[in-house]
């Protein structure tokens, strides 16, 4: 119990952005207890917080050492390679996360963002339709698709998307400006939309 304690201060410090303070009483927790998976990943989410990412790495391979298959963990590993420029480790580890949890949309969303960032936005839109056809064409997925193909180009593959997705795209057009702020001020996006609706 005493090295739950102490992880449970250091994961308030942590949400108060007090990392260093955090970082201590999480390796008071793994002083006491080294198999507190939780506390080692968190230790390493600080690291990443402070952008420090081979760090973040080093620890949070500590809690996977103990917990291989928690998706949560292998998010944040993914999260600390993509930041630190290891891109095809991160994909494994985004793989690997959906493997054991392939019902989470952070995962889908997060994944495609890796490729959108390399602008490789075909892969990005492959990893949100394998999470369109499972999750039943969630909001979210169909809004960060509809980003990617306005990335691509606003041709007649985005037209036609845009247009079958009405409503749900009208409903959460803030998801897509949220992602994306230059769409929000991009006529030609807007007029697309408006343009589907006749």
């Amino acid at each position: 119990p005493e090295a739950l304690t102490f992880y449970y201060i250091g994961e308030c410090y942590e949400k108060l952005d007090e990392f260093d303070k955090a970082i201590d009483y999480f390796r008071k927790a793994l002083n006491i207890d080294e198999s507190l998976a939780d506390a080692w990943v968190a230790m390493g989410e600080c690291y990443n917080s402070k952008e420090n990412f081979p760090a973040a790495i080093r620890y949070i391979s500590k809690g996977l050492k103990i917990d291989p298959e928690n998706s949560d963990y292998l998010l944040s590993m993914a999260y600390s390679q993509q930041s630190a420029g290891l891109i095809s480790q991160a994909i494994i580890s985004y793989e690997r996360s959906l493997k054991y949890n392939p019902e989470d949309i952070s995962i889908y969303l997060d994944f495609s963002a890796l490729f959108d960032e390399q602008q490789q936005y075909r892969e990005a839109i492959e990893i949100l339709d394998q999470g369109l056809n499972r999750l039943d064409q969630h909001p979210e997925l169909l809004c960060r698709k509809a980003v990617y193909l306005a990335h691509i180009d606003m041709n007649q593959e985005f037209h036609t998307f845009v247009f079958t997705n009405l409503t749900v795209l009208q409903e959460n057009k803030q998801l897509m400006y949220q992602y994306d702020p230059d769409l929000e001020f991009n006529t030609r996006f807007r007029l697309h939309l408006l343009e589907s609706l006749f």
